[in-house]
């Protein structure tokens, strides 16, 4: 089960990392947004968002994974 702990380590790090490189982007979008199409804007807000939505769920598995192994 060493190789999963690692595996689930990842998934918490490459989290943290998206958590990261969503508020960088959020960042550089705010400093443009008046440059380009609200629309276009609210759109990419929210594909920003998802990723962090589909990294945040990666790292509630990984928990999870950690609990069922734990029992």
């Amino acid at each position: 089960t060493l190789a999963l702990e690692l595996g689930l380590q990842e998934v918490d790090n490459r989290e943290r990392a998206c958590d990261e490189i969503e508020r960088r982007l959020c960042q550089s979008l705010f400093r443009i947004e008046a440059l380009i199409d609200p629309i276009d804007t609210l759109f990419l807000y929210q594909v920003i968002e998802l990723i962090g939505e589909v990294a945040d769920r990666a790292k509630v598995v990984a928990n999870r994974i950690r609990i069922i192994i734990a029992q």
